[in-house]
């Protein structure tokens, strides 16, 4: 059976390294899309 292009095989090792930086992964998305809402906010002025 072929792969689909979406899957991604992850080791134990490497799903639990994400899953340990994942509060810092958020918190920089939520920051960065705060900033963009700013930055969207300052345009319409």
């Amino acid at each position: 059976m072929e792969k689909d292009a979406s899957e991604i095989e992850l080791t134990e090792e490497e799903l639990m390294r994400l899953l340990k930086n994942l509060p810092q992964i958020l918190e920089e998305l939520i920051a960065e899309h705060g900033q963009q809402a700013e930055d969207v906010g300052q345009a319409g002025k």
